[in-house]
């Protein structure tokens, strides 16, 4: 039987006014899993995820209101898509494809 160990954890960063400004989660010293990044207010203002250590999915921003401003898909460290929101009254996404 062979057993297999992982070392997680993860790493914060802090704003000069001691809130939480980064969560970085690491998998084997690799960064695997959602970094979070907060504005100084303590409000959420990214979202992106990782695997293996290469940003992989939707990684998502928010304006300080929480309202999203962008999406961007990853797949293995490269960009595939942006999503861009465009608001004059209404919420419009403009989508671009880098294929």
């Amino acid at each position: 039987m062979k057993v297999i160990f992982t070392k997680q954890h993860t790493e914060q960063k802090f704003h000069k006014n001691g809130k939480l400004w980064m969560e970085i989660p690491y998998v084997n010293d690799r960064i695997h899993g959602n970094v979070l990044e907060y504005y100084p207010n303590g409000q959420l203002q990214s979202i992106i995820p990782f695997t293996e250590g290469r940003p992989h999915g939707v990684a998502k921003k928010f304006s300080t209101e929480g309202e999203l401003i962008h999406q961007i898909c990853w797949f293995t460290g490269d960009i595939k898509e942006i999503y861009l929101v465009e608001r004059e009254n209404s919420v419009d996404f403009v989508q671009y494809s880098l294929n």
